[in-house]
Parts: C-alpha cells; sequence; structure tokens
C-alpha cells in the first residue's frame, strides 16, 4: 500500500487517479430524495453489499439542472427469482420522481431473470425501489452519469461532445469510465501512460492487467465491458448471420450487447474468422446472467456453420456451466449461435484470444491427402521390395541345391527346375521321372551332339541300339569313342556305376 501512494504521488497526475466516484446507498436514503453529480455508483448499503430480508425501500435520484438526463449502467445485477420470468426479489424503475406506488405503474422490474444493461431516463429524475422477501439475499452495482443533450453540434459550458451527442461533464473524459455510453469519452490515446489504473471499488491494479480475462481488481471491474475498463468487446447484436474478422494477437470478449441484453425468442448465429495459422480461444465466459433453467444457450461450433444447434455442436454453454474451461478451434473459424426460448431476457460474456497454432482448412485437407499418398506409396515400395527379395532367395536355395552323381564334375550335375519337362512318350514301365537329367555342355576340345532324327510319333519304344557308354581315351592316342545321341543317352540305364554299387 505503501509503495502504491508513494508510485502515485511521484506520478501527480490526475489523469492517473481520475474522477473520483461517490457512492449512494439505497439502505441510508430510504424515502429520501439523492441530488446527484457528474457520474457515481448506487449500492444497498456501505458495510455489507447484500440487501436484507423483507425490504422496502424507494429512493428518488434527481439531478441539480432540469435540463439534464440520467443514464444508469447496470453493472452487477443479483437479484433472487424462480429460474422463470417470475421474481421472488424486484428491484422497480420508475420514471420521474415517485412516491405512491402501484406495481403495475413501473417502468422496469429488474431481477436475474429480467435483465437490463442500461436504461436512460426522459426527465431530471428516476425512482428506484427493492422489495425483497425472507428467503435469500442479493445484490446489485449501478454506474450513473448525468448528461445533456447536445445543442446544435456542440455543448456548452465546458463539457465533452460524445460521439452521440450527448454531453458530459469534461472531467469524465479519459477516467476509464464508459460515461458517454459508446466509450467515445474514452479514446485509445487515454490508456496510454497509465502504469496503475484504478478499480471501480478505488483499489489499483497494474494497468498491463486490464482486460485479460481475469479478475485482477477485487470487484471484478478490470474485465467490464459496458463500463470502466472498456474492454474490447464483440457485440453479436447488429451482427446476426454475418461473418467477423477477428484480427491476430487481439482479445476481448463476445458479448451479445454491452449495453441491452438479448430479448426472448432470439436466434442469432454469427461466424467468426481469422488469419491462416492461427487460432480461436475462448474461456473465462460469465453466463450467468443467462436463464436459469438452460432455456437459452450458446452453441459453440469449430469452423464456418449455419446449422450450429444441439445436434451439431462441438461445446454448448448455459446458465450451469463452469467458468474455468476453455475451448479451441482447429483452425481459424467459429461459429457462435444464441438460441433462446420464450421465457427470459439476458446477457453473456466470454473472453476470446487470437493466438498461433492452427492451419488453415484448405492446409489441413492438402496435408491429410499428402500423408495418405506418402503412406500408400511407402507400403506399395515395402510390399515390392519384400516380394522381389523372396524371390530372389527362392530362386538362389533352388540354384543351390543341385544334385551331382559321382564321378561328375561340379558343372556336370543335374539341377532342380520349378518345372521338369516329362517326357510323355516314355514307356510307362520304366517310370516318370519327376527330375530331368540336364547334360553336361561340352567343352571346346569335346564333340558336339548331332541332331537327333526324326521319330515316328506313334512308336512309343526307340530302335534297338545297344548303347555302349563312352570309353576313355588310351595311352596309345586312339581317340576317344564318341558319346551317344541325345535319344540315345535319354534311355542308357539307370543303373549308377559299379563304384556306387560297391560302396
Amino acid at each position: 500500500m505503501f509503495y502504491t501512494f508513494f508510485l502515485l504521488t511521484a506520478l501527480g497526475s490526475s489523469l492517473v487517479l481520475g474522477f473520483s466516484y461517490t457512492t449512494i446507498y439505497m439502505k441510508e436514503n430510504c424515502d429520501r430524495t439523492a441530488s446527484l453529480g457528474s457520474s457515481g455508483y448506487i449500492e444497498w448499503e456501505r458495510n455489507d453489499r447484500y440487501y436484507d430480508h423483507r425490504a422496502d425501500c424507494s429512493v428518488i435520484l434527481k439531478t441539480g439542472i432540469s435540463s439534464e438526463r440520467i443514464a444508469l449502467q447496470f453493472i452487477d445485477i443479483d437479484i433472487e427469482e424462480n429460474g422463470q420470468s417470475y421474481c421472488y426479489d424486484y428491484l422497480y424503475l420508475y420514471e420521474g420522481a415517485v412516491s405512491s406506488f402501484d406495481r403495475t405503474a413501473h417502468t422496469k422490474a429488474i431481477c436475474n431473470s429480467q435483465r437490463i444493461v442500461d436504461y436512460t431516463s426522459s426527465t431530471s429524475a428516476v425512482t428506484l425501489r427493492l422489495v425483497t422477501d425472507s428467503s435469500t439475499r442479493g445484490s446489485f452495482k449501478i454506474l450513473y452519469t448525468t448528461y445533456m443533450d447536445a445543442v446544435g453540434s456542440g455543448c456548452y459550458g465546458g463539457r465533452y461532445l460524445c460521439s452521440n451527442y450527448r454531453c458530459i461533464h469534461s472531467e469524465l473524459k479519459c477516467d476509464r469510465m464508459d460515461n458517454c455510453g459508446d466509450a467515445s469519452d474514452e479514446p485509445d490515446d487515454c490508456r496510454t501512460g497509465y502504469p496503475l489504473s484504478r478499480c471501480a471499488n478505488e483499489d489499483y491494479v497494474d494497468s498491463s492487467r486490464l482486460c485479460n480475462g481475469a479478475a485482477d481488481c477485487s470487484d471484478g471491474s478490470d474485465e467490464w465491458t459496458n463500463s470502466w475498463a472498456l474492454c474490447p468487446a464483440q457485440e453479436m447484436r447488429g451482427s446476426c448471420a454475418s461473418l467477423v474478422t477477428l484480427q491476430p494477437g487481439t482479445s476481448g470478449y463476445i458479448v451479445y450487447s454491452r449495453h441491452v441484453p438479448y430479448s426472448r425468442g432470439t436466434d442469432c448465429t454469427v461466424q467468426y474468422n481469422t488469419q491462416s495459422g492461427y487460432v480461436i480461444r475462448l474461456e473465462s465466459w460469465d453466463v450467468s446472467g443467462m436463464d436459469y433453467n438452460c432455456h437459452g444457450s450458446l452453441f459453440l461450433c469449430n469452423g464456418i456453420t449455419g446449422s450450429c444447434d444441439s445436434w451439431e455442436n462441438d461445446f454448448s454453454l448455459c446458465h450451469t456451466s463452469p467458468d474455468d474451461t476453455s475451448y479451441v478451434t482447429s483452425g481459424e473459424e467459429l461459429t457462435v449461435r444464441l438460441a433462446s426460448d420464450w421465457s427470459t431476457s439476458g446477457n453473456f460474456k466470454i473472453f476470446y484470444k487470437i493466438e498461433q497454432g492452427g492451419t488453415s482448412g484448405s492446409s489441413t485437407v492438402v496435408t491429410v491427402v499428402v500423408v495418405i499418398l506418402v503412406v500408400i506409396l511407402v507400403i506399395a515400395v515395402s510390399v515390392y521390395c519384400c516380394g522381389k527379395k523372396s524371390r530372389s532367395e527362392q530362386s538362389n536355395t533352388v540354384e543351390d541345391e543341385a544334385v551331382q552323381w559321382p564321378g561328375e564334375t561340379p558343372r556336370d550335375n543335374i539341377h532342380l527346375h520349378p518345372t521338369t519337362i516329362v517326357h510323355t512318350d516314355r514307356p510307362r514301365s520304366l517310370g516318370t521321372p519327376t527330375i530331368e537329367r540336364v547334360p553336361p555342355q561340352p567343352s571346346p576340345r569335346q564333340y558336339s551332339y548331332p541332331s537327333a532324327p526324326p521319330q515316328s510319333s506313334d512308336s512309343i519304344v526307340p530302335p534297338s541300339v545297344r548303347v555302349e557308354p563312352p570309353t576313355p581315351s588310351t595311352s596309345t592316342g586312339e581317340p576317344p569313342t564318341p558319346p551317344p545321341s541325345y535319344d540315345q543317352a535319354l534311355w542308357m540305364p539307370t543303373e549308377p556305376p559299379s563304384s556306387a554299387r560297391q560302396s
């Protein structure tokens, strides 16, 4: 506290301190008239924010100048209701100074199920009356601002001209309060040079913590969208059935409206998008102002769709939804739909933040297609290579399994072939071999086999020719006996050599 006081004293700027807002407490002014200044608050009691049981208290709020009007912003409303359109406790609002009450003559009857965001009087006085039962206590906080209508294109008396042609007191400019009602008294250049910011309850917080989605002020005023902090707000009202673009790196709140609650039977769908490569994060939502029985709901859908409802939504919110969860889109697009029945009206507030981490819808589709094609190609190459390797190993195994007869050289062996040639013109008594004996190929020093003479197709027995095995050459130098012909070799005796029989 001492550090805060020292820093504020050193700065010595009235802009840092801002306008000093006083509070009018209804309990202290029951059945009285309270004079209004430039701006301030209205609450129930000084030491206890909750109103009493069985209370019936009325206060007339009156400006000092008859030509002034009163703008009321209902910042916080927690007044008991039965969960539908009926209120157990009431905050009645009457136009003008009223002292004799008739329940049918009120201008507004306010509770949780009949919320109000702001109200502008048509005269220089309004009357508030609180009536409660004996069951549940509640609270409220109202910001009031007195103003005059602009004359022509300007204001007199040193007042500040708002964009909506209201003339407010000049000391209200740049005090972080939305006194104009359209925030035109708080332009962007008012936000520079504030190391500390004052909360609505006169506390102070670091200016960098304003509008960050978390309540740093004890009264939560650093996250208000309809007054004081003036957090950026995207209003669904006026944007129904349209596309709203959110810039990367920005944040703020999605609300139905900063100034009025949604009406009964509202059905509003807004589509949001941002730059490719970014996502939309939603968190820190306040849906306490919606229907108590969840007859009104918010539906969130990933991407752009026109039928975001209770069947197709990815996430839904209503009065009972917790405020400590979050929802993040997979890409740069989001659809929000508000659907309310005909029982109650209300409002809501959802914090949004645009951050990196997403891919565009078209990029996502292309990425998925490329991944699928790569997987198919890898599988095809693997199958081809494995099949080729299997065939190669099978071929090598067949070639390695050669049969070598006694007395033959390794190259004069018999090979196993996957498919053998069976001669069907051989006598069945000799048997049908399943292995073909391939004669060795002659070397340049050997005789070549002559062509076999043609045989008659109806003869199944070869000519009776005595086939003698080739005799080796002798030392006398005589030429060796020529080998038998191809067909004669086929019908040679199949008995193994004598050396094999002896063994």
